[in-house]
C-alpha cells in the first residue's frame, strides 16, 4: 500500500483504531487536509523537548486544548482523551512526533502515556468513534518491541 492509501485509509475505517508506529515519511499537511476533509480533528505534538511527564502534559494540553482545570496527571488526561466536548469530531488523529525522546528519557512514564492512549481509544470506540495515536520517530529495536505490543507497525 503506498503512502496516500495509508492515509487515506485511516478516514475509510480500513484500518482499526489503535496505536500506530509509523516509518514512513507523512506530510502533516497532507494528513491535516484529510482530517479536515472527513470531519476528524488532527492534532500535532513535536515530543523533541518532551522529556518527562510534566512536559509531556503540558505539549498535549496545549496541543489537544484541554480545559484549564486539566489537573496534570494520568487520571485528568484520561479523562480530557476521552471527553473532548470541546473538540467534537467524527474521530481524532494524535500524531506524536519525535516520540522516542520521551520513551527513552522516561520509558516508565512513557509507558503509562501509551496505555492512556489505549484507554482513549477503547473508551471512543465504544461510541463508535475513531481514534488513531501515530508513533512517528526512531527507536531502538529493543523499545520497539515493547511498543508494538500494544501498537501496529504502520
Amino acid at each position: 500500500m503506498n503512502y496516500m492509501a495509508k492515509v487515506e485509509s485511516l478516514f475509510n475505517n480500513n484500518i482499526r483504531p489503535g496505536i500506530y508506529f509509523i516509518d514512513i515519511q507523512l506530510s502533516t499537511d497532507y494528513l491535516s487536509q484529510m482530517a479536515k476533509k472527513h470531519n476528524f480533528s488532527l492534532f500535532y505534538i513535536d515530543g523533541a523537548s518532551i522529556t518527562d511527564k510534566e512536559t509531556f502534559f503540558k505539549k498535549f494540553s496545549s496541543a489537544m486544548k484541554f480545559p484549564d482545570y486539566f489537573g496534570e496527571n494520568w487520571d485528568a488526561f484520561d479523562e480530557c482523551i476521552t471527553d473532548m466536548e470541546w473538540c467534537r469530531s467524527i474521530g481524532y488523529i494524535i500524531l506524536y512526533d519525535n516520540f522516542q525522546v520521551f520513551a527513552t528519557a522516561d520509558p516508565k512514564e512513557f509507558h503509562k502515556a501509551l496505555n492512556s492512549f489505549k484507554f482513549g481509544i477503547n473508551e471512543w470506540q465504544e461510541e463508535n468513534t475513531y481514534m488513531y495515536v501515530l508513533l512517528k520517530g526512531t527507536i531502538t529495536n529493543e523499545y520497539k518491541l515493547r511498543i508494538e505490543k500494544l501498537s501496529s507497525v504502520w
